[in-house]
């Protein structure tokens, strides 16, 4: 049952998380997306970003072990590759990347222990090539290891992110 309620739960913020996106403009549009993206191949550095805190997480769990994030703040372009310490028993990792203003951008959920931002496994092709969301500004990520009963056993973040 507990298994069950944290699928759940996921399911449901990644459904939110995709409304959340939706919601920003009525209806779509591809020339401003393809503008984004064009925009997003040659990042400009963002000198001052915000201190992260924990107020930026979206879990925070006091009562486990700590995972150690080992993608870099910056440089790892538009699509970094977000990688942590693999923990032992952990079954599944929930990554979570959140925009500037602390609401949760997009979300993964898998048995590897790194991924790249838009959710493929091996390396993305550019933005001007292939839309899928990007790290813009300064953004923040934070990752939770989870047993197979669905129980967080370990996390990592906030940490900020940037180009």
């Amino acid at each position: 049952m507990k298994k069950n309620s944290i699928y759940l739960f996921l399911i449901f913020l990644m459904l939110a998380l995709a409304l959340s996106a939706c919601a920003k403009s009525e209806e779509t549009n591809i020339e401003a997306i393809e503008e984004i993206a064009v925009n997003a191949a040659e990042p400009e550095k963002t000198a001052q970003c915000p201190a992260v805190s924990e107020e930026n997480a979206l879990f925070v769990f006091d009562d486990i072990e700590h995972m150690t994030l080992m993608t870099d703040s910056d440089g790892g372009g538009p699509r970094p590759q977000l990688a942590w310490d693999s923990v032992q028993g952990a079954d599944y990792y929930l990554a979570v990347l959140y925009a500037e203003d602390g609401r949760p951008y997009w979300s993964w959920l898998g048995a590897e222990s790194e991924i790249y931002v838009g959710g493929l496994s091996e390396e993305p092709p550019p933005p001007e090539i292939a839309v899928r969301p990007i790290v813009i500004g300064c953004m923040t990520w934070m990752t939770t290891a989870y047993s197979p009963d669905g129980v967080p056993i370990a996390a990592g973040g906030p940490r900020l992110i940037s180009p």
